[in-house]
């Protein structure tokens, strides 16, 4: 898969907070912007129902997908949550909905770089050449990834934070403010990585990095560790 292009036509986006408002201002700074039916809410609950977001109508709630599927050509997550992207995600397959990739037009993306369905770049993003972003992952604003960085399924990049080369960073894990990890480096499964945190040695899967630099651990295996 080359760098994500949305297609042309009504698209809906899934969620109805914050993170949905920087999706619907990410899909209007595309100089061919793609018309938005609207939002469906996550809360099974009817209250956010038809209150507006970024000035557009939450139209219904995400058990209700189904009801929407021949009017778009497909969805966007917009949870802050991984746990509620990978629901997202499950329901629009269910549903035989395409979720569509986000690619902000002021992120610079490298030769090869691959952008899956549900996955959201964010502005002034650098992604150098070979660079994977898996499925519902999030690349946050002024983020760095060296060349042939792999990032998992559901990852959260924070804004700032800067990846070397070749790092493999485990599905669900999540990447703080302005973090910095070094060339080569793994990081597992559900790691949780500290804003401003200096990562130099592997970090084992579920571990969370709160210090200056991370201490220095057996590599762990994992999907995304292996060498591509």
């Amino acid at each position: 898969m080359a760098r994500a292009s949305t297609p042309s036509g009504a698209i809906l986006v899934i969620g109805a907070s914050l993170e949905a408002e920087r999706i619907v201002h990410l899909i209007r700074q595309r100089p061919d912007p793609v018309p938005i039916l609207g939002l469906l809410s996550l809360d099974p609950a009817i209250e956010k129902v038809g209150r507006p977001v970024a000035g557009l109508s939450v139209l219904d709630t995400l058990e209700n997908l189904g009801r929407y599927r021949d009017r778009i050509i497909g969805a966007v997550p917009a949870a802050a949550d991984a746990a509620d992207r990978e629901s997202i995600l499950a329901a629009l397959e269910r549903e035989g909905i395409p979720a569509l990739p986000l690619v902000h037009p002021q992120a610079c993306t490298g030769h090869g770089v691959q952008v899956w369905p549900g996955a959201v770049v964010h502005a002034l993003a650098i992604l150098d050449v070979g660079v994977r972003i898996g499925r519902g992952a999030v690349i946050g604003a002024g983020a760095i990834l060296g060349a042939h960085t792999r990032v998992g399924d559901y990852v959260e990049v924070s804004a700032g934070a800067i990846a070397g080369s070749n790092v493999r960073i485990g599905e669900r894990s999540r990447l703080g403010i302005g973090c910095r990890i070094i060339d080569g480096v793994l990081i597992g499964p559900e790691a949780s990585i500290g804003p401003g945190a200096l990562v130099t040695e592997d970090v084992p899967g579920g571990t969370s990095v709160q210090a200056a630099s991370a201490t220095s651990v057996e590599r762990a295996r994992h999907p995304e560790a292996d060498p591509a």
